[in-house]
């Protein structure tokens, strides 16, 4: 029983170690969209890397319910707090997705979200029924995402 556990356990931990690649071909403007997404620690939350025709484009933070927007008095925009690794806490001011329910963080924002070294992200963000959202992001190596999606660190 404990070697069947400990099979599931190493299984799922390396299931974890990839990227969730998402490729879809717009063919009536000859484009293509690819993401890269690492699941979050909360249920529905996830962080998404995206790039259209091979470079980077933006950030996707789906923190899996409808955040408040209200608080900073800038529209469909949220303050953010996040802590890479180690490192202090700081805060962003980004978009919310047209349903609310997600995080859109531009080219600069996105490179303090993360590095080529980040391992771990945390990050908060108000609700708008309930009390904050925080979810924690273990990321794989972007190896697979630096082969695909170029731009991501550097113009």
């Amino acid at each position: 029983m404990k070697t069947l556990f400990a099979i599931l356990l190493l299984s799922a931990l390396s299931l974890a170690q990839e990227w969730r690649r998402v490729e879809q071909k717009d063919e009536l403007r000859g484009s293509t969209a690819t993401a890269f997404f690492a699941d979050g620690s909360m249920s529905d939350t996830s962080f998404g890397i995206i790039c259209f025709n091979g470079k980077f484009d933006h950030v996707k933070i789906d923190m899996g319910s409808v955040l408040d927007s209200s608080d900073i008095g800038a529209g469909d925009r949220v303050k953010a707090k996040y802590k890479r690794d180690d490192e202090k806490p700081a805060g962003i001011y980004e978009g919310v997705s047209k349903d609310g329910t997600s995080i859109e963080v531009g080219k600069r924002n996105s490179r303090k979200l993360i590095t080529p070294t980040t391992h771990k992200l945390v990050i908060e963000a108000p609700r708008y029924v309930q009390s904050e959202a925080q979810t924690t992001f273990t990321f794989p190596d972007f190896k697979a995402v630096f082969n695909t999606c170029h731009g991501l660190f550097k113009d």
